[in-house]
């Protein structure tokens, strides 16, 4: 369920083995359009598959959008962006640490989607705190 955007993004690669589906080669990542379509396996899969898409769409994403990319991270992927991000995006997504944070987003899913987004370990959050 990638949809088109993300299933020609997995299968075109550049010489580097990075996604370049034809949003990618636009200028838009097909992240944005995954998101907004709530094509939120799809986003999964691609993030973890290469996660540098999301810091390249991060401006064009809306808050909501933000927190759901951020928590369809593996732990370890989400503590590496973070790491990356700057002080204002630090202090936005570690007032978004918990799910309820994408409520509304939630709410409209059925359990086996929202199964998708990660509920990040209490020991994130204190390093989240120490970093931002």
């Amino acid at each position: 369920m990638g949809g088109p955007e993300l299933t020609r993004a997995v299968k075109t690669r550049t010489p580097r083995g990075r996604s370049l589906g034809s949003e990618a080669a636009s200028g838009r990542e097909p992240i944005v359009e995954s998101l907004s379509r709530g094509d939120y396996s799809g986003v999964k899969a691609a993030l973890a598959a290469d996660p540098a898409p999301l810091r390249r769409a991060w401006p064009a994403l809306e808050p909501l959008q933000r927190s759901a990319a951020f928590k369809l991270l593996g732990p370890a992927e989400a503590l590496a962006f973070y790491r990356e991000c700057s002080a204002e995006d630090r202090y936005f997504l570690l007032g978004g640490f918990d799910l309820g944070a994408i409520a509304p987003l939630l709410e409209a899913l059925p359990a086996s989607r929202r199964a998708l987004f990660h509920r990040l370990p209490p020991a994130m959050r204190a390093e989240m705190g120490r970093l931002a």
